[in-house]
């Protein structure tokens, strides 16, 4: 009998990669709990759509990843920002 991935998890396209572990809509970063307790600035440039936009959701994964509550999520804002190393 093959092993059931769990219903969140890497296997799961849908999982927030938030604390909450629960569910994000079709399309958007984090599931609405994670992003309503995000900064209004955070979430501003979370939605540009520009060349950093990957970057910064690469920045916001990664930061959950070490355990950053959202309300102290931080992204890269600008291409100048970016080059001098900021938000990192």
């Amino acid at each position: 009998m093959p092993d059931n991935p769990p219903p969140h998890g890497p296997a799961d396209p849908t999982a927030c990669p938030g604390p909450c572990g629960g569910t994000r809509p079709p399309g958007k970063y984090v599931c609405p709990s994670c992003w309503h307790r995000m900064t209004l600035v955070t979430r501003a440039y979370l939605k540009k759509q520009d060349d950093l936009a990957i970057e910064r959701y690469q920045q916001l994964v990664e930061q959950f990843g070490r355990g950053v509550p959202p309300c102290e999520i931080r992204v890269i804002r600008s291409r100048w920002e970016w080059d001098r190393g900021g938000a990192r």
